[in-house]
């Protein structure tokens, strides 16, 4: 699998992000957020752990009653999801440097990296809300 945006670290750095590439997907970490970014087919896919269940536990009905209203109405980026034990706010960046060309891909990074930092400052408005509910 090809390293998501190599050499463009710096783009991601900029912005408060330190970098640490996996052989599946890019992670960044910015205080007490780390977002995942896979390559999706129509571009990249920004993942953020926000909550952990606790072990054995699923998530109140008022948890996921929030979640629902909060997905439904227009505020901030990305969707809040329960997956397994975990609620994630994911996010979707369309592609654009499919010609190759160093310019779109630096153009992409850059879309990227704003996407990746309006997420980390909507679960770090969110998370603390979500955490209260439970």
């Amino acid at each position: 699998m090809k390293a998501i945006f190599p050499g463009h670290e710096d783009t991601f750095r900029r912005r408060g992000f330190s970098v640490r590439p996996y052989a599946k997907y890019l992670r960044l970490v910015k205080d007490h957020c780390e977002v995942h970014i896979l390559e999706s087919p129509s571009g990249y896919l920004l993942e953020i752990p926000v909550v952990r269940a606790y072990p054995g536990e699923a998530f109140p009905e008022r948890v996921t009653k929030y979640l629902e209203e909060r997905n439904a109405s227009p505020k901030g980026p990305g969707t809040f999801v329960v997956r397994g034990d975990t609620i994630w706010c994911v996010c979707e960046v369309a592609g654009g440097e499919e010609t190759g060309e160093a310019d779109s891909v630096a153009e992409t990074a850059h879309r990227v990296a704003e996407a990746a930092s309006c997420l980390v400052q909507q679960v770090e408005l969110l998370g603390p809300k979500i955490l209260n509910l439970r």
